[in-house]
């Protein structure tokens, strides 16, 4: 799996979406009927935005599905996933070192949980402690997969998906 590439953008012009970002904005129009996330999405911007978000307004907005296929598309909007994360971190910062961009994705996982509930991540991706820097990316998939689904609905996954792409960036 190859990463995005982002190492030209910088903090300046990155800005990483979330779930009401997206539908707040998507619900103001101007007086061309054009959405304001769409007005916005033409700034001179690195827009980004974990498949979470993505998840979670398609289970409530019936336009979600198309308006993100008409935006990644053509890579106005691009979509991370965790182990797109891991492996942008590891060519980013470790020379290609998968198993230590594993172990700061996990620290940038931990302190997001930590915003929202000190136990957080103890519950629900402690599975991720018992992983080693020999563990396969496979293994690290699953054990992050078994996390996401323990977290219940309302319990803010896609604000803790997307806290964990701002450290990561």
């Amino acid at each position: 799996m190859r990463s995005k590439r982002i190492s030209v953008v910088t903090l300046k012009n990155m800005a990483i979406l979330d779930t009401d970002f997206i539908s707040k904005l998507h619900e103001t129009t101007n007086r061309e009927n054009q959405t304001l996330i769409d007005k916005i999405l033409e700034l001179p911007y690195f827009f980004c935005c974990h498949q979470q978000t993505v998840v979670e307004l398609q289970k409530h907005l019936p336009w979600a599905k198309s308006w993100f296929k008409e935006k990644t598309r053509p890579s106005i909007i691009h979509l991370y996933s965790d182990l797109e994360l891991i492996i942008t971190l590891a060519e980013k910062v470790f020379s290609g070192n998968t198993a230590s961009a594993f172990l700061l994705y996990r620290q940038f996982l931990h302190e997001s949980c930590s915003l929202f509930s000190r136990r957080f991540y103890e519950i629900h991706y402690q599975e991720l402690e018992t992983l080693t820097q020999k563990s396969s990316i496979e293994q690290i998939s699953s054990a992050i997969k078994n996390g996401d689904s323990s977290v219940k609905r309302g319990e803010n996954l896609g604000e803790i998906k997307s806290c964990t792409m701002c450290l990561a960036q």
